[in-house]
């Protein structure tokens, strides 16, 4: 089932990436966060009002060019221009539009001038799509694409985005100078609340229950909703199947007991940290469980308060002060299965 909510709570967001274009940013912008924590909405209600040249690539969009592009309105003048790139396409459109940029700028640079007007390109969930064997390669590339845009089209101004949930990919990342990684995390409760409202909830109960299990979470808060219709037991069933695989991996490696700390304290890998722990943690951060949290909000740009430029540390939530679950419903089951 398919549904549209209202945009909810990314305002602090929205105007930290208004700002960063605005300023000229010069690195690469790499937004990491749980899945389903709502990057593309984010990317895509941006980019539908952004008053220059705006370019959203789905690099995991296999078949459909216009599922693939989406244009701010300025741009779209040059849209059936782009749209016909795709009889070029012989392997998956995203990935191949990824590797296309400069051919997408000079398209619409035919339509549409771009000296002195703002450029934002966005590249979402480029980590799946390309495999972390090329992903400091290709944000590098990004890197020098934007100062060959700046020279050849002078635009006001270039921002460059890519997105990702994967978190192998970060730390080869943010090891290098070209880029800045921000950490988007899922809604907070009243957020979370007035998305479920437009869900149809059956009570608040049942509203309580999907806060606590989902974290805010906008894709499973709106799996739970209309997939499941609200029947949150079978929901977690669904979840408990899907983990045993996991599960049985954890006991054969003995790590049962390293999986049960960072259940009860996911900060205990930085504090006391072991080679079992990292065995476990890196096992859970490649199945997207858990994964870093330490880094600062892309709604620190704008925040002036600086207790607010960090994730703020939620034990019921499963939230530690630099390493998180990706939603706490994980955690529970997977102590459920473990200690079965």
């Amino acid at each position: 089932m398919s549904i549209e909510t209202k945009f909810i709570n990314r305002e602090l967001e929205i105007e930290a990436l208004r700002k960063l274009a605005y300023r000229d940013f010069s690195n690469v912008l790499y937004i990491y966060g749980p899945e389903g924590c709502g990057k593309t909405r984010l990317l895509r209600e941006f980019i539908n009002e952004f008053d220059g040249i705006g370019i959203y690539i789905d690099a995991l969009e296999r078949e459909n060019m216009e599922s693939a592009i989406l244009l701010s309105p300025l741009a779209r003048k040059a849209k059936d221009m782009l749209i016909t790139l795709a009889e070029q396409v012989t392997g998956p459109v995203g990935r191949w539009l990824c590797t296309e940029i400069l051919s997408l700028v000079e398209r619409i640079s035919l339509k549409v001038q771009l000296q002195d007007r703002g450029l934002v390109i966005m590249v979402d969930d480029v980590t799946r799509a390309l495999g972390l064997d090329e992903i400091e390669h290709y944000i590098k590339w990004l890197y020098e694409l934007r100062w060959r845009i700046a020279k050849e089209y002078r635009p006001k101004f270039v921002l460059i985005i890519a997105t990702t949930s994967e978190g192998y990919s970060l730390s080869r990342v943010i090891r290098h100078t070209y880029n800045v990684a921000n950490l988007l995390w899922n809604l907070n409760r009243d957020a979370s609340i007035k998305l479920m409202l437009q869900l149809d909830p059956p009570s608040m109960h049942a509203i309580d229950s999907v806060w606590r299990l989902t974290g805010g979470n906008p894709r499973r808060i709106i799996e739970i909703a209309t997939i499941f219709q609200w029947d949150i037991e079978r929901w977690l069933t669904r979840l408990e199947l899907e983990l045993r695989s996991l599960v049985r991996i954890i006991k054969a490696e003995q790590l049962v007991h390293e999986v049960m700390q960072l259940i009860e304290d996911p900060d205990i890998l930085d504090r006391q940290p072991t080679h079992k722990l990292e065995r476990a943690y890196r096992i859970l951060l490649e199945s997207n469980l858990m994964m870093y949290s330490g880094l600062m909000l892309l709604s620190s740009w704008i925040e002036e308060d600086k207790s607010k430029w960090k994730l703020k540390a939620d034990e019921e939530l499963g939230i530690g002060e630099y390493y998180a679950w990706q939603i706490p419903a994980y955690k529970q089951v997977l102590c459920r299965l473990l200690k079965g």
